[in-house]
């Protein structure tokens, strides 16, 4: 496979060398050894004495003193499934071991950006009151729409959110959500879930291509707010099972693909490029790989190894280290 996302769009800041160099060293400290084969295009090599690293990353002497509190914003049907697995499940404890603050933020995963936008707000204005602090924002998946709708309907969180981040998000929308049959979507709105209330008939439609880009035409995102982006590439060996039909079905419009959605279609606009990843859509932030999911893992989802929490520690010191905004 090409290497992903090798010309990049005129707003688009690429800092995937000095954000692979944070990565590889948090690797050696924590004693991972070569993380290279889960980073396209960044080598130990190339990443040596990037200029805009002044500092190693923090180790095992606590957090980062400016490190904000973290909220994550799970995808699609997320919260169906919040008892098995969550994003960054076993990484989260990891990082508070380190001292670091995170949290999900859990949505109706069968609801609409609008609605998930309201409940969402609530959420981060209680949890930056907490903390007397703004908070940075993981928008996986869907959640990255979710966080972008808060964002425009709610002008009062923007005193709230220092920065959002796209990890796998759905910010111009995927081609498999354009090509869902309406049956599909009433099993998604209406399945009677022990977890789950009923969705509202537009999760699917707001992750349309037409509906995310015509959004994006007709609303601005805030300057004040700093955007970065996380995209996943994986080879075709790094698919797992269950999730091959729709990366082959994506390969159609672009090899480079995470099996949801396309790499360009998850860049903000106005962001910072942190990395391109050789993992799926869910290998990036879903632990199936845990005890109780071993038989998920072992037939259906069967590449799901990736340093989960070396991506979140990496995410969370180079917000913390480098916190201006990219645009004025």
């Amino acid at each position: 496979m090409n290497t992903p996302l090798r010309e990049l769009p005129a707003d688009i800041k690429d800092v995937r060398q000095s954000f692979g160099h944070r990565c590889f060293t948090l690797a050696q400290s924590a004693g991972l050894g070569d993380v290279s084969r889960y980073f396209w295009g960044v080598t130990a090599e190339s990443t040596h004495t990037p200029p805009s690293v002044q500092e190693q990353p923090s180790q095992h002497a606590g957090a980062k003193a400016n490190a904000l509190p973290t909220i994550i914003v799970p995808g699609l049907s997320g919260d169906t499934a919040s008892a098995i697995v969550g994003p960054f499940m076993c990484a989260r404890k990891e990082m508070a071991v380190k001292g670091y603050e995170t949290q999900v933020v859990w949505l109706n995963g069968r609801t609409g950006c609008d609605d998930n936008a309201q409940t969402l707000r609530d959420r981060v204005i209680s949890i930056a009151d907490h903390y007397q602090s703004k908070v940075n924002v993981v928008g996986y998946s869907k959640g990255c729409a979710d966080s972008m709708h808060m964002l425009v309907n709610h002008p009062q969180t923007h005193e709230c959110v220092s920065a959002l981040v796209s990890l796998g998000g759905i910010v111009m929308g995927s081609p498999l959500a354009d090509t869902t049959p309406d049956w599909m979507r009433r099993v998604v709105q209406y399945t009677p879930l022990p977890t789950s209330k009923f969705g509202d008939g537009t999760a699917i439609r707001d992750l349309t291509c037409e509906f995310r880009q015509n959004w994006l035409k007709q609303n601005d995102l805030p300057h004040a707010i700093r955007y970065a982006s996380i995209a996943a590439v994986p080879a075709p060996e790094r698919v797992s099972k269950i999730l091959r039909k729709t990366y082959k079905k994506l390969a159609v419009h672009s090899a480079h693909n995470d099996s949801q959605v396309i790499d360009r279609a998850t860049l903000l606009p106005n962001s910072e490029l942190l990395a391109t990843v050789n993992a799926d859509h869910w290998a990036i932030a879903l632990p199936f790989s845990r005890r109780w999911t071993s038989l998920l893992t072992h037939t259906l989802v069967d590449q799901n190894d990736f340093p989960r929490s070396l991506l979140l520690q990496g995410i969370i010191e180079h917000l913390a280290d480098t916190n201006s905004p990219v645009r004025e």
